[in-house]
């Protein structure tokens, strides 16, 4: 979808690529999907804006990106799904004001210019994607989920309006109802969620990983499928990183038609390079290489989606989400002031033979940072940082003030401790993260990441569910392992986790690393005059001599340069 309006003097034009339809009043140009009406889905839309105006977008269950013309008011109403699962951006300028769900739609417009926003370029060295309170251009900006903007034709203004977000039901009583019934009730909603979501017109399979998430997603689809389903498996040569088998002990079990496809130094090669193809803005999250030839395999066979388990550890909750902040989350804020103040007396970087052993002045850095953090969502915007704020003003030769998603996260007096914890990891990691990297899957190869666990009737029910059954026991995950334990034995799930790792330090080191120096070279560096180039040499130089821990540095640092080479 793609839309520009050009001003000339007084008058504009207006005009919209993508499928839509006029009515007497207004035009709708309409992508996505709308689980809640099969047929005649712009008659729907249209008497849903009849009668509710923007109130509409609420009542829409689905993914999508919707525009609505309004002739009479020469007012233009842009919106995006509650949960963001398709990307929506904006661009504006004197003459031209223009939305699109592609980045690279902006690059043909006369006034478009690719110039980095610093802002979102910081975004990126501290997570290794664009979050999305920011944009990796200048004059372009996101459409956030739950949200639409209107925008006035005449005056050339556009205001962003929420109107749907996960906060109202943290601030919702939780159930008092007994485990079993919740359990009964969650595992109702995922049946319901997957059921709406299968398309008998489309040959869909499963990404299984052996994981709680897709095994269940599995096990759901087989009870529903008279014939047996499809099911992929990524594994790697490499014994401590596969988990295919666990993955065919389950199909096995399941009766599913199950493929294998092994991971080698040659698809790294094929794949790696071409990363920047896949994603509008620079993206450094490395499960995408896993994702992006998954997609390749999947399509290959003749399937035109396929479920993935994307959003189940913020929504069910994992055991990481309960420990790896109650160390600090423990101590009072006073107390860890206190310690704040007392280490940071410290200067760990002139301590000889410390500073630079296992990257201690680093690791040291971001534990004074952590213990002066006022809240949760700092703490994890802290403890999720790659590159520090003194690190980027080295790279940057400035400093950079802004503020982003983990600041403008709300809290409630009445929020459990794993709530705070998985409703700041819902609003970046997920919608940062996993949707980014899905959508390389429909950019690559066509095939659609089908997201039965963020239904946002699953998710509405699931943040009202104490904490005391989420982790129960310290059982993380505790409800899902129930609803999965009815139909598989536990010694078929009951083993260690890793998810879609990859040897990516053997490849950095191996088949990328021509690719890297090509990529962090001085004279490329000097001539994109983006970064100090004498610190990325030092960084890169580092790695290659052994200083392992450093390796995500520069692997952000690489995917930046293969995407930045691209747009120029």
């Amino acid at each position: 979808m793609f839309g520009v309006i050009k001003y000339q003097q007084k008058k504009y034009n207006y005009k919209i690529v993508g499928l839509q339809k006029s009515f007497k009043n207004i035009d709708i140009c309409f992508e996505g999907k709308i689980y809640n009406q099969n047929n005649l889905k712009f008659e729907y839309l249209y008497n849903l804006y009849y009668q509710f105006k923007t109130n509409m977008f609420r009542k829409i269950d689905g993914t999508f990106n919707i525009a609505i013309y309004d002739k009479e008011k020469e007012k233009l109403y842009i919106a995006r799904d509650k949960v963001g699962e398709k990307p929506l951006y904006l661009y504006q300028s004197s003459n031209n004001f223009a939305f699109s769900d592609k980045l690279k739609d902006f690059y043909n417009l006369p006034t478009f210019t690719k110039k980095i926003n610093k802002a979102g370029l910081v975004s990126f060295l501290e997570y290794g994607y664009v979050l999305e309170s920011d944009s990796i251009f200048e004059n372009v900006s996101k459409v956030k989920s739950g949200h639409f903007v209107e925008y006035d034709l005449k005056y050339k203004k556009f205001t962003q309006k929420q109107y749907w977000c996960i906060d109202e039901y943290y601030q919702k009583d939780k159930f008092n109802f007994p485990e079993k019934k919740i359990i009964n009730s969650v595992e109702k909603i995922l049946h319901k969620s997957i059921t709406k979501r299968l398309n008998n017109n489309k040959k869909i399979a499963v990404s299984l990983s052996g994981g709680f998430d897709s095994s269940t997603i599995a096990t759901i689809l087989s009870q529903q499928s008279k014939t047996p389903i499809d099911t992929f498996t990524i594994g790697f040569y490499e014994q401590k990183l596969d988990e295919a088998p666990y993955s065919k002990a389950l199909a096995n079990y399941l009766g599913t038609n199950h493929y294998e496809i092994y991971f080698s130094d040659n698809d790294a090669l094929n794949i790696i390079p071409k990363l920047y193809k896949f994603y509008d803005e620079p993206f450094a999250d490395h499960g995408a290489v896993a994702t992006i030839l998954l997609s390749k395999i999947i399509t290959e066979n003749k399937h035109q989606a396929y479920f993935a388990g994307d959003g189940a550890d913020k929504i069910f909750g994992t055991y990481r989400s309960k420990s790896r902040l109650n160390s600090f989350f423990a101590l009072s804020i006073y107390i860890r002031k206190i310690l704040y103040i007392l280490l940071s007396i410290v200067n760990i970087k002139a301590i000889p033979f410390v500073a630079n052993y296992k990257n201690i002045a680093y690791k040291y850095e971001k534990m004074l940072l952590v213990l002066k953090s006022e809240n949760i969502p700092e703490m994890i915007k802290i403890r999720n940082l790659q590159f520090l704020q003194s690190e980027i003003e080295i790279l940057l030769q400035q400093k950079i003030f802004y503020t982003n998603t983990f600041d403008e996260i709300k809290l409630y007096s009445n929020m459990e401790y794993i709530d705070k914890i998985l409703s700041t990891d819902f609003k970046t990691f997920v919608k940062g993260i996993e949707l980014t990297k899905s959508s390389g899957s429909i950019r690559s190869f066509g095939v659609e990441a089908i997201k039965p666990y963020l239904d946002e009737e699953l998710i509405e029910y699931m943040i009202r569910v104490p904490q005391s059954i989420k982790i129960k026991n310290n059982i993380p995950k505790y409800v899902l392992k129930q609803i999965i334990y009815k139909y598989v034995p536990q010694k078929l799930m009951n083993r260690p986790k890793s998810g879609f790792a990859i040897p990516i330090e053997r490849w950095m080191k191996g088949v990328l690393k021509e690719l890297i120096y090509e990529q962090l070279s001085y004279s490329r560096l000097k001539n994109d005059e983006i970064f100090d180039t004498k610190s990325i040499l030092e960084i890169r130089d580092k790695f290659y001599r052994g200083e392992h821990q450093i390796g995500y540095k520069l692997w952000y640092l690489f995917i930046f340069q293969l995407w930045y080479q691209d747009i120029n």
